[in-house]
């Protein structure tokens, strides 16, 4: 595989994606990744086959590249995964007050999970529900003093859930252009 001098001037897909429309014109074109590692060259590429005589032969140049991209721009996976190695503490400081403040403005906006349980009880018995079919167990089955028995604590969750139920909802529509917010 070709090295590259910095993985991160632009995120994987787009122009190097060469799988997706734009990344096969892009590589029509001459630019992307994918003219990196001599797609078009006779440059041996190793194509791993299956020992099975009737499988499809599903592995080509393309997935290859794709998956080389996928890899060096993968946080978890790549050692070349993470452009902040080098940066100050200053600026790093700086990022994380701004990612801060857009998160409080999104939780502004659209609202958060609020924590209904304050700690106390983190010694609550635990229901088993090896024993049960579905895991649908009667409430009279529930151990004593388990949070499915507590009233209080129940009253409260049931509402959180329906909020998040309703904020995810709310930010789907949104996500496909017709979102609830600004609608008389």
């Amino acid at each position: 595989p070709p090295r590259h001098s910095n993985f991160h001037t632009s995120n994987f897909g787009g122009i190097n994606n060469i799988a997706q429309p734009g990344g096969a014109k892009a590589h029509a074109a001459g630019l992307g990744i994918a003219n990196d590692f001599g797609v078009d060259s006779d440059e041996e590429f190793f194509i791993p086959t299956s020992n099975l005589g009737h499988s499809v032969k599903s592995l080509g140049r393309e997935n290859i590249i794709n998956h080389y991209g996928h890899y060096i721009h993968d946080e978890h996976r790549s050692p070349y995964a993470s452009h902040l190695y080098q940066q100050s503490k200053e600026l790093l400081q700086e990022q994380q007050d701004k990612y801060i403040r857009k998160m409080q403005a999104v939780r502004d906006e659209w609202g958060a999970w609020t924590d209904i349980d304050d700690g106390s009880n983190d010694d609550r018995p635990v229901a088993d529900f090896t024993k049960v079919s579905y895991k649908d167990m009667p409430n009279a089955d529930f151990p004593k003093f388990s949070w499915q028995t507590d009233d209080d604590y129940v009253g409260k969750l049931i509402p959180e859930a329906k909020a998040l139920v309703k904020r995810v909802t709310e930010g789907i529509y949104a996500e496909y252009g017709f979102p609830f917010k600004n609608k008389k």
